[in-house]
């Protein structure tokens, strides 16, 4: 049975020496620091608490490997194939997770602060309680996911696709939502980017809806138009663009234009 070699991708100097192939091999607990894994056949590995700080796997196949508790940060995960991986309180602060596959993977409690997962597939993915603070989500696909109690604060998530996603209870505060497709997806008990829960967001909203003078019943009329010429904003204030809308009520107005467009605002009766 042949050996395969482990090196550390910027100084060669060895660092395991593992009898036949690396496929369902048991790495758990070793240490791999900035180990040279790119394009590695990791499938169905055991790699729970290694350390792979600083590690090269981009391309790497980690089809339904074992990461619960590996230190990652830092690590190259660009072009990786993570899906049904499980990395239950795996660290993956700053990661590099660039065109990343994560379908159905398990992320419970994962720390991805910082990370850059642009455009990485993270349909159906458990994140619940997830640490996604400052993550760099734009255009990612989070279609399906469990987000439940999940730490977004000051996400980029500008065109993500968030539809169907379990939100209940995440902190979105200070995050990008511009372009983000919300539709079918559930925000109750949320925290908005403005600090507000999803709830009292609504329950002010009539507030931003009658402050040009109209009444709910007019601006509701609007409901179903999403150009400015003539949707709810455009009836409140007769605003042609978000400048146009009074100073004191434009963040918010902003907000709402987000929330209306994703889909998951109520009409008002």
């Amino acid at each position: 049975m042949s050996t395969v070699t482990i090196k550390n991708h910027i100084t060669g100097e060895v660092l395991f020496e593992h009898e036949g192939p690396l496929a369902k091999a048991n790495l758990s607990g070793a240490s791999l620091i900035r180990a040279g894994l790119s394009g590695s056949d990791l499938l169905g590995a055991n790699l729970s608490a290694t350390d792979l700080r600083w590690a090269d796997l981009s391309g790497a196949d980690l089809i339904g490997a074992d990461l619960q508790g590996a230190n990652l940060i830092e690590a190259d995960l660009s072009g990786a194939n993570l899906s049904a991986t499980d990395l239950r309180g795996a660290d993956l602060r700053r990661a590099d997770l660039l065109g990343a596959n994560l379908i159905d993977a398990a992320l419970f409690r994962t720390n991805l602060s910082g990370a850059d997962l642009i455009g990485v597939d993270l349909s159906r993915a458990n994140l619940s309680r997830a640490d996604l603070s400052r993550a760099d989500l734009r255009g990612a696909s989070l279609s399906g996911a469990d987000l439940r109690r999940a730490d977004l604060r000051g996400a980029n998530l500008s065109g993500a696709s968030l539809s169907g996603a379990d939100l209940r209870w995440s902190d979105l505060s200070e995050a990008n939502l511009s372009r983000v497709d919300l539709l079918g997806a559930d925000l109750s008990g949320a925290v908005l980017p403005n600090g507000e829960t999803y709830e009292d967001f609504v329950a002010v909203m009539p507030r931003l809806l009658t402050a040009g003078g109209k009444t709910l019943n007019e601006v509701a009329q609007h409901w179903d138009c999403h150009e400015w010429h003539n949707c709810p904003m455009h009836a409140a204030f007769g605003a042609s663009g978000i400048s146009e809308v009074p100073v004191e009520w434009r963040e918010r107005a902003k907000l709402f234009v987000t929330l209306f467009d994703a889909g998951v605002l109520p009409c008002p009766s």
